[in-house]
């Protein structure tokens, strides 16, 4: 539910984003380490400025209803 938090850098080894970690903040683009390996349900929900979530090709796990209530967001994804 922080809003006022439009982006962040995410680490290389970084490996799993939480249920819900990003839901309700201000986010508007996203692009995750290529060590990344699962996102949790509803990890970017309720983010109505998010436009673009960029996963790697070889992640394991996307979880239920990632964007929900995130109207302009997508998901690309990267090799």
């Amino acid at each position: 539910g922080m809003t006022q938090v439009k982006r962040v850098t995410l680490p290389e080894g970084l490996v799993t984003i939480r249920a819900g970690a990003f839901k309700g903040s201000g986010l508007t683009e996203l692009d995750a380490p290529h060590s990344l390996l699962s996102v949790g349900d509803e990890a970017f929900a309720d983010c109505p400025d998010l436009t673009k979530v960029v996963l790697p090709e070889s992640i394991f796990k996307v979880g239920e209803q990632i964007l929900q209530n995130s109207p302009l967001a997508v998901i690309e994804y990267k090799k």
